[in-house]
């Protein structure tokens, strides 16, 4: 059996590995808030990042690894979906605004927009 040691560890592969198997392990654990914000953030970054990338290549084989690189991240978005969802079906009651604060402002926002077309409808005709 080979041995183990930390430089091997530390390799793209191994690290790619392990970054998948904790994409996939955030879609079955329960994730707290602050850890959610963290990938959000980072998924934002990357998806910039990646971006920037693919308009400043000058031939396409400079960039020879974008679908690889692209199914990670689609994974991780896919990941931080299921993983807020979780998080807002077992603990979105426990917010700091109750539901009927919100239900209230939709209704008075709802009156203004509704009121707003009226009045500019009856300006037009």
């Amino acid at each position: 059996m080979p041995k183990i040691d930390a430089r091997s560890l530390f390799s793209p592969t191994v690290l790619l590995a392990l970054a998948l198997m904790m994409v996939i392990v955030m879609m079955i654990l329960p994730m707290p808030a602050w850890v959610l914000d963290v990938g959000l953030s980072a998924s934002f970054a990357l998806a910039i990042l990646i971006f920037t990338l693919t308009l400043f290549i000058e031939r396409p084989l400079d960039f020879s690894s974008f679908p690889t690189i692209l199914l990670a991240s689609l994974m991780l978005r896919l990941s931080l979906n299921v993983s807020s969802t979780k998080l807002i079906i077992g603990q979105g009651h426990t917010g700091p605004t109750p539901l009927g604060t919100s239900s209230k402002a939709l209704r008075i926002s709802l009156w203004a927009a509704v009121s707003s077309w009226g009045s500019w409808s009856l300006a037009c005709c």
